[in-house]
């Protein structure tokens, strides 16, 4: 059985859903299982779990051979490494972990560490280190591009290789359901083509039929502005170090790994693009932007 310990990221609920559709036997690590029950239906197994607290260990990984590792935002390092330790006690046979791209390149990050972790365990291991997802358009950038028609995100003229979500899961699930094939590898996944935020400014522009403005605000003007708006000063941070590689001009490598693994082309950003054109449309106006 798998465990994910990572509901609520994108990546998480991605692999949460296949594995319920191709009927895999999984469990899903949350905080108040009743609650997640009653907001999912009972379609999951939720089981209580907090990595801050060991006493949930237990009976959440109850039967669990593999684990399917995810960072989170808010998360004590110290903490969570405990938690990697811990397994060294039971009987989980392979761990799969979310990194990062740029967790070789910046030796600083917590990814960087938490890797290192995974392999001091012995446990046989698959680490992923995706690019920037796609998915970051619609999420703290929606509202300005749909209410505004501006871009906004603090990285400069950097260029980065954007790669879909939904190809990084295909990748996690892969792992998972052929786990011997994987064990011990790390894999770097990335678009196959690298862009600066001006040319994906033009490329929205393109499929909205509407002019996109590339903002390139500064951190500490991003930074102010997006907790004028509602953000944490911890929350903002984490969006900012996403951004810190593309400012460095660490984050334009491109690779082929998703289609040596998968047999597959990555999604492209204009596929991406087509495929969530709704997320943008300013519906009181009934048409794509509101400039006013």
């Amino acid at each position: 059985m798998i465990f994910i310990t990572d509901f609520s990221s994108p990546i998480g609920q991605l692999v949460s859903q296949r594995m319920r559709t191709e009927e895999q036997p999984f469990c899903i690590g949350v905080s108040d299982p009743q609650a997640a029950s009653e907001l999912y239906g009972e379609h999951f197994d939720f089981r209580r779990f907090n990595v801050q607290d060991a006493s949930t260990f237990v009976e959440a990984l109850a039967g669990c051979d593999q684990i399917f590792l995810e960072f989170p935002a808010n998360a004590d390092l110290e903490t969570f490494e405990y938690f990697i330790h811990y397994h060294r006690q039971t009987a989980l046979q392979h761990i799969v972990y979310l990194s990062a791209k740029d967790a070789l390149s910046l030796p600083f990050t917590p990814h960087h560490r938490i890797e290192v972790v995974i392999r001091q365990t012995d446990i046989p291991y698959t680490i992923i280190r995706p690019s920037y997802y796609m998915q970051h358009l619609n999420m703290f950038m929606r509202d300005m591009l749909r209410d505004h028609a501006h871009l906004f995100a603090p990285a400069g003229i950097g260029k980065t290789c954007m790669i879909d979500a939904r190809d990084v899961a295909t990748v996690v699930m892969t792992c998972l359901e052929n786990p011997a094939t994987h064990f011990n590898k790390i894999y770097t996944i990335s678009g196959e083509a690298a862009y600066n935020f001006y040319e994906v400014a033009r490329l929205l522009g393109e499929e909205l039929e509407t002019e996109i403005m590339y903002t390139n605000p500064s951190i500490d003007f991003f930074r102010s502005f997006m907790m004028q708006h509602g953000l944490s000063y911890e929350e903002t941070n984490e969006i900012i170090k996403l951004h810190v590689p593309i400012l460095l001009g660490l984050a334009d490598e491109t690779d082929n790994h998703f289609l040596e693994l998968i047999g597959e082309r990555p999604i492209t950003l204009r596929q991406y693009i087509k495929d969530h054109l709704s997320d943008w449309v300013n519906e009181e106006e009934g048409k794509a932007y509101d400039y006013s």
